[in-house]
């Protein structure tokens, strides 16, 4: 929903067989950038592709849906050093699944994590260990790196090497909500798309297409609470 130009864009980069190897998909919370990611990937893995979205129907598709695509890797704050993404992607599967508009504070509040939670050196480590592998399914290894501000200035170094030579097929995707805080070395050799706030008319009109049955005015109720 929304964001009707980044969306186009997305779909020619993948028509034209010339996807950025790593993008910043930047904007503030609730502006939809997680799940416009997520449907980006789907698009980029589905095995028939429409004029302008996903089938939805292929085995890659169904894999998407459910977030249990092999070539898709998810990297996110974690609390405590001895941990790493892959140990709490179920939690963060289940949120997502449950609303793909989830922000930064709901997951910390779901998590407890602190002001010092973020995405750790051990991600990084495993980002190492699975670059080289080849795709499975997806032609593409993707890697979804979530709230990047959150990562050290160690984890953003190990992470550098590979934005600056990437691998064959491997896509990157950083989703931030404040990008002002990466390193400037990160930002230089990602291409940014900046996610607007969604238009209240546009999630009004979405609803009332996809809730006919609710009384007038209650919708509106809804967004103006």
């Amino acid at each position: 929903l929304g964001n009707k130009s980044i969306k186009t864009v997305l779909i020619k980069e993948v028509s034209s067989n010339k996807i950025p190897h790593a993008q910043l998909f930047n904007g503030a919370k609730g502006a939809g950038q997680l799940p416009m990611a997520l449907a980006f990937v789907m698009y980029v893995f589905c095995r028939d592709k429409k004029k302008d979205d996903s089938c939805g129907k292929c085995a890659n598709c169904i894999k998407m849906l459910k977030l249990i695509h092999p070539d898709l890797h998810f990297f996110f704050p974690t609390k405590g050093a001895k941990y790493s993404s892959k140990d709490y992607f179920l939690e963060l599967q289940k949120m997502v699944k449950q609303n793909p508009y989830l922000d930064r504070d709901d997951w910390y509040q779901n998590q407890k994590i602190s002001s010092n939670g973020g995405i750790k050196v051990r991600d990084a480590k495993i980002i190492n260990k699975i670059i080289n592998l080849k795709a499975y399914e997806g032609t593409y290894k993707v890697f979804i790196i979530w709230l990047p501000e959150t990562m050290n200035l160690i984890t953003s170094n190990k992470l550098l090497k590979h934005i600056e030579e990437p691998s064959q097929n491997t896509l990157f995707i950083f989703i931030s909500e404040n990008s002002e805080t990466l390193l400037p070395t990160i930002i230089s050799r990602l291409q940014t798309k900046t996610f607007k706030q969604i238009e209240t008319v546009e999630i009004l009109t979405t609803l009332k297409q996809k809730y006919p049955e609710l009384e007038s005015g209650f919708v509106e109720k809804i967004i103006n609470e």
